[in-house]
């Protein structure tokens, strides 16, 4: 008993059964149970099972441990950085249309920042 890839001819459904050899006679069964007999399969050859490819190295499973957490924490300070630097450029777009919608009303400059800064917090409340 083998597992062979074969293509049964009725149907050219090619697929993976197992061969018996019994004296003389040759049966193959599918997984549905089905026996087919030599006249009704044409063999392609035995079933070779599909190899894993081998998984790359991990470069960070290479690197010491405290090397590893020194290179997430740069890379989370830079995260950190960007994204306070972006919130800084809002609020100050947030500022200038404030003012214009003021037509120049510079007397309330605490004002239009907490303003400024509530609308950067309801923004950040949507992210």
């Amino acid at each position: 008993m083998e597992l062979v890839k074969a293509k049964v001819k009725g149907t050219d459904d090619v697929s993976v059964l197992w061969k018996f050899v019994n004296e003389d006679r040759v049966l193959y069964r599918g997984t549905s149970q089905k026996v087919f007999t030599a006249d009704e399969v044409e063999e392609l050859g035995p079933y070779e099972e599909p190899q894993s490819q081998p998984q790359p190295d991990d470069p960070l499973a290479q690197l010491p441990q405290e090397m590893v957490q020194m290179i997430t924490d740069m890379v989370n300070g830079y995260i950190d950085r960007f994204d306070a630097m972006y919130w800084q450029r809002q609020r100050v777009e947030i500022l200038k249309t404030i003012l214009q919608r003021q037509e120049i009303n510079f007397t309330d400059v605490i004002g239009n920042a907490e303003l400024a800064d509530k609308y950067i917090r309801m923004l950040k409340n949507y992210e």
